[in-house]
């Protein structure tokens, strides 16, 4: 089987990461409005998979 093939497959901690990321996003369509601001690189990813940003 070639590397184009294998299926990964997404842990139950990835895909509650991946549920977190896409409702910070889908709440910020909602609402017309960042949660934070775009500068704050590190903060807005670390709200969006609520981890901390020391992590």
């Amino acid at each position: 089987m070639s590397s184009a093939n294998v299926r990964r497959y997404i842990h139950s901690e990835g895909r509650e990461i991946i549920k977190k990321v896409i409702e910070f996003c889908d709440e910020e369509e909602i609402t017309g409005k960042l949660k934070i601001p775009i500068q704050n690189v590190t903060k807005r990813a670390a709200e969006a998979t609520g981890k901390s940003e020391k992590e």
